[in-house]
């Protein structure tokens, strides 16, 4: 990303320079000094707090003229008044790009006689039961997940399945405007294997990420 960023910087003829930083836990207090010190940054990712503090302040632009017909045409759908359109203004959209990454041990797979990685969810907890079932006794486990922080972690595990097979954010189909959450029967069930003694590494839940990759 940080590359690509550079190459940018150093051949546009625009007269543009962006300048890329990541912000996690302290995100709201960084955008309120940005605010108070009059550096705000001309874009920042949508959050429901800042968003809320600076909607009636003027702080924010109303991004829809800078919307041609194509791009409408491809993220019309995510234009939801009351949500991201206030009073006929847009000032976000909500899109995202991501990939959710699923690490493997390919010396595992074939001493239990697998090839590849699976495929399906269904698969993973079948895989995950077959190598724990064979190779316990070593202290070498199916499946590890860290969970020490609930919300991080099914956000990006369990919730992202729900939103990539059901098309549920949180539970809400944006098309009917309404919760449902019949949808996430077969995900919870298989994730309560997941994580069982017959397929989990003992303790992993309350491991912080980077001991749990150790």
């Amino acid at each position: 990303m940080k590359g690509m960023i550079n190459e940018y910087n150093a051949s546009n003829m625009d007269n543009i320079e962006i300048k890329y930083e990541i912000y996690t836990d302290n995100y709201p207090q960084v955008i309120d000094m940005a605010f108070q010190n009059g550096e705000a940054p001309d874009m920042f990712v949508y959050q429901e707090e800042p968003f809320q503090k600076y909607m009636n302040t003027g702080k924010l632009v109303d991004i829809t003229p800078f919307m041609d017909d194509e791009y409408k045409e491809i993220f019309g759908i995510n234009l939801i008044d009351g949500f991201n359109v206030i009073d006929g203004k847009c000032y976000f959209v909500p899109t995202t790009a991501t990939v959710c990454r699923l690490f493997y041990n390919k010396d595992i797979f074939e001493r239990v006689g697998l090839e590849g990685a699976p495929e399906t969810l269904e698969e993973m907890v079948e895989y995950a039961k077959l190598i724990t079932q064979e190779l316990s006794g070593e202290g070498i486990y199916g499946f590890a997940a860290n969970m020490k922080s609930a919300s991080s972690a099914l956000s990006r595990s369990l919730i992202k399945q729900g939103e990539r097979e059901l098309g549920l954010k949180f539970g809400y189909n944006f098309e009917t405007g309404r919760y449902d959450f019949s949808g996430y029967e077969n995900l919870v069930k298989n994730w309560k294997t997941l994580m069982s003694q017959e397929c989990a590494f003992p303790g992993c839940e309350s491991l912080d990420i980077d001991p749990l990759r150790t």
